[in-house]
């Protein structure tokens, strides 16, 4: 939308605004096509799989646009916030055990003398 005014104030302040847009855009999807595939390999060192580690580097560098003019080593920062997006889904992922325990670990009162004769 193009406002103008006598002094053409808006329309300048519009045009540096969308410049800066640009610049922004093109410095993110630089460090974007440079980071991600490492970022992806540094979360399956961190124990994700390679499915959950696209969706939290995809989720997290999302995020690092939407914050693009606050991070100031954009590197550092997407690596510790995937790496707690990473802990975060581990924590609230339930555990399945796949196999039953053959006995319990526990030991009754008549176990304790067949122990002891070892």
């Amino acid at each position: 939308m193009l406002v103008l005014t006598a002094g053409g104030l808006v329309t300048t302040a519009l045009r540096l605004w969308w410049q800066a847009r640009r610049t922004t855009d093109a410095t993110f999807t630089e460090f974007y096509r440079a980071s991600i595939k490492p970022l992806v390999a540094f979360l399956i060192l961190q124990g994700a799989t390679l499915a959950e580690a696209a969706d939290i580097a995809q989720d997290t560098m999302i995020s690092a646009y939407h914050h693009w003019h606050t991070i100031a080593h954009p590197h550092a920062w997407t690596r510790r916030v995937a790496s707690r997006a990473v802990i975060r889904h581990r924590v609230n992922q339930p555990e399945t055990p796949t196999d039953p325990l053959p006995h319990s670990l526990l030991l009754r009162a008549g176990d304790i003398e067949g122990w002891e004769l070892r």
